[in-house]
Parts: C-alpha cells; structure tokens; sequence
C-alpha cells in the first residue's frame, strides 16, 4: 500500500519540475526524494518520470498517477474535516459537480441561501460533461452531481430536479433557418453543425434523427460550451446546444428549438449506500426540496 507521504512528494516533483526545488520545498534531501520515488516507480512496476538535466516531465503512467493521486489526497482532506466538524454546526467543503446548464441560476440561489445560513460551509463546482462527473461522484471527489440525462447506474442514486431544458441550433441572424419558427432534423442534412460530446453518445439522438443521425456533418464538438460559442462566431458550423445556455444580448446568434422538440430533464445524482456528513446531507435535502 502506497503511503500518503509519497503521493505528497510525486506532486512536489510534478508541479517543481525537478528533484531538486521539490526536496528543498519538502525540507529533505534530494537524494532521500530521489531514491522514494525510485522505490515508488518499482512498487507500481511503472516508470512515472522521464529525468532529463535540469527537468523532469511525466510519463503516460505519471500522468494517471497524477490524477489518482490528488483525487486521493482531496479524499482524505474531506474526510479529515468531516470528522473533526462539530456535530451542531454545519461546516466544511461541499463539492459538487455539475453540467452546463441554465438552471444553475436558480440552483445557485439556493445555494446562496444555504451558505447565508452557515457562514463555514464552502461550495466548489467542478464543471464537466456527464462522464467525467459520473466518474468524480463514483470516486468520492465530489459529493453529489447535476447531470442532464445521464445514463441510469445501479450504484447511483437520481432525483428528477423540476427543470426542464429544450434543446435546438443556435443560427446567425442573417442565416436562412433564423426565418424557421423550429428546425426539422431533415433540414440539418449537409449543414456544418457543432455539437456536444455528450450529444453524439446519447442514444436518444439516434432514436429521434434515424438514418439521418449517421450522416449529421459535425465538423466539431465540445464538452462545455462556452469556447464553442468562439467557433460558431466564426462561421464554421451551427451549434447545438440549450436554450437560455447563452447570453444573446448583442449577439448575431438566434435560438431555434427543433421540431419535434428535444427536451433534458436534470438529475441530482449521489453515490448509493455512501455514509454523508451532515453538510452534504443539508445541501440534497435542499436540492431536493427545489420545487
């Protein structure tokens, strides 16, 4: 079993960018530091470092280790404070990981008023596409997920949350679709499109475009929209996302919803038989209670 001391020195290393500055920030020898990432490397049976001169860079392996590492470390940091809170107060870290979508606005509100209510609670928000939080929620990184449509696990709890997202094509103004009141999947046929990751795996997609779903021209994709509005700007295709998702104001984009709609529903989604601190059990009671 790998020690928590050595996940601590291998990031040292990483963000260092040689044994060196890493041992002298962790007060020991550079040769100590040298030789427990050696033993490190022999017990994984895996190189973790490529050593060159002056600096040092990961491996493929490093690079996995990296990650597995600070999801580890942030676990037993919130397991610490878990335990060491007070049994009367509400306090510490709430993580919780969540799609894109409009809703956030009302979500955040409730937020809001949980953390006025317990100043020494603390909420982060890792943004990412329904793989990468279904993964964080099964590891423990964060505490509970907003996931537009996510596939049904059995080692997962879903509470259906009252929102309810139409899905459609943002076209410039001057284009000939911003005349159409909705779009039809047949007048997609032969358009650039840009659309999300998350999108192109969904099954419902195939089940509503048919034979049509397999010859969409997607020229790109993205898992968080933000940088694709930058490609849609450019002309380079039409993109597909949720209403309400950008801020038109000023914008040449228009929203056209598809015909026969395409609606996302968000779920509050929490790992099954997981014992919560008391502050991830206020903050579902709260999400759960948005109505």
């Amino acid at each position: 079993m790998i020690e928590t001391r050595l996940f601590h020195y291998f990031l040292a290393i990483e963000r260092a960018g040689n044994f060196t500055r890493a041992a002298d920030q962790l007060f020991i020898s550079q040769s100590t530091l040298s030789k427990q990432m050696q033993d490190l490397e022999v017990q994984l049976g895996k190189q973790l470092f490529i050593r060159g001169k002056r600096q040092v860079t990961l491996t493929e392996e490093g690079q996995f280790f990296k990650e597995k590492a600070q999801e580890i470390l942030q676990l037993v940091e919130q397991t610490e404070i878990t335990l060491k809170q007070a049994d009367n107060i509400l306090a510490g870290d709430l993580f919780i990981g969540a799609a894109e979508v409009p809703s956030m606005e009302s979500i955040a509100q409730q937020l809001a008023t949980l953390q006025k209510e317990h100043s020494q609670l603390h909420i982060h928000i890792h943004s990412g596409d329904a793989d990468q939080i279904l993964q964080r929620i099964k590891t423990g990184v964060v505490d509970v997920g907003l996931l537009l449509n996510p596939p049904m696990l059995t080692e997962l709890n879903y509470h259906k949350l009252p929102f309810t997202h139409p899905f459609g094509l943002f076209v410039p103004k001057d284009h000939p679709l911003a005349d159409e009141e909705a779009v039809r999947p047949e007048l997609l046929r032969d358009l650039p499109l840009i659309t999300s990751q998350q999108f192109m795996k969904d099954p419902h997609r195939i089940e509503y475009f048919g034979p049509l779903g397999s010859q969409l021209k997607i020229v790109a994709t993205y898992n968080l929209i933000y940088n694709a509005v930058f490609l849609a700007k450019t002309g380079i295709g039409l993109l597909m996302g949720l209403e309400n998702m950008l801020d038109l104001t000023n914008s040449n984009l228009v929203f056209k919803p598809f015909s026969p709609a395409i609606t996302t529903d968000l779920y509050l989604v929490t790992k099954k038989y997981q014992q919560h601190s008391p502050a991830v059990n206020a903050l579902i009671q709260v999400l759960e209670s948005i109505s």
